[in-house]
């Protein structure tokens, strides 16, 4: 695969005019994303091998890339995202209803 080395801001300014910057609209996409990705998981595990891996990797990179355009349209870089939910998930070793809503 032919990669380039684009940074995030470039990125998410393409994102930006590609897809807007309204939240609920980024969401409604991920569930579109997600939705794509559970049958690309369903496949895999039916038949688990290059070509099922690959869709299922296409589908992963989309809900992260939607993820973190989101996150960008409320002010947040993917580093940013990744050390909130690193900083709950070491909270929650001792204490384990941090943040959830169950409990």
């Amino acid at each position: 695969m032919d990669k380039q080395n684009i940074d995030e801001e470039q990125i998410m300014r393409y994102f930006d005019k590609k897809f807007g910057t309204n939240v609920l609209s980024r969401f409604k996409k991920l569930r579109e994303e997600q939705k794509e990705l559970e049958e690309a998981e369903s496949l895999c595990c039916g038949t688990c091998n290059e070509e099922t891996m690959s869709h299922l990797l296409d589908e992963v990179s989309d809900v992260l890339a939607v993820i973190t355009h989101a996150g960008h349209c409320m002010g947040y870089t993917h580093e940013q995202l990744l050390n909130m939910a690193y900083e709950k998930c070491r909270i929650r070793d001792t204490n384990p209803g941090y943040k959830h809503s169950n409990t």
